[in-house]
């Protein structure tokens, strides 16, 4: 396999993994994502879709869903009245924890049939496609 063929397998399987994630608590892939990724001092609606690579009108949905749940709230900014930031409940926090826990947990017995050598070059390999998807998506 070339590597964009087997990057589009392994997001498929962790898109698959961070389902199995989220299952027990009953959150979709979205809201698990939006859990993941959600600075814990909050962040602009439109920064969140753009982080996520989703529309806006899609994050909203999500948003106000997990808003409803008691998971997020939407603030206005000190900054500028006209922007909301997406921030998260204690009860999103703790969520957020224990989605976590439950995520490494995965990835650890996951990555126990590599040797140790190569876990610490896949970090840093992971490391440095992750700065360069970012960078390429700027």
């Amino acid at each position: 396999m070339q590597s964009a063929e087997i990057l589009l397998d392994l997001a498929a399987q962790l898109q698959a993994l961070i389902r199995l994630v989220a299952r027990p608590w009953r959150l979709s892939s979205t809201q698990a994502l939006i859990l993941f990724t959600l600075p814990l001092d909050g962040i602009p609606h439109s920064d969140l879709a753009r982080r996520l690579g989703l529309d806006a009108s899609t994050i909203t949905r999500v948003v106000v869903k997990m808003q409803t749940a008691g998971l997020v709230e939407r603030l206005r900014s000190a900054d500028d009245r006209r922007v909301f930031l997406v921030t998260p409940t204690d009860r999103g926090r703790k969520l957020r924890r224990s989605l976590q826990d439950r995520w490494e947990q995965e990835i650890r017995t996951v990555l126990e049939g590599m040797d140790t050598e190569h876990r610490e070059s896949l970090d840093e390999h992971l490391e440095e496609l992750s700065w360069l998807l970012l960078r390429n998506r700027s």
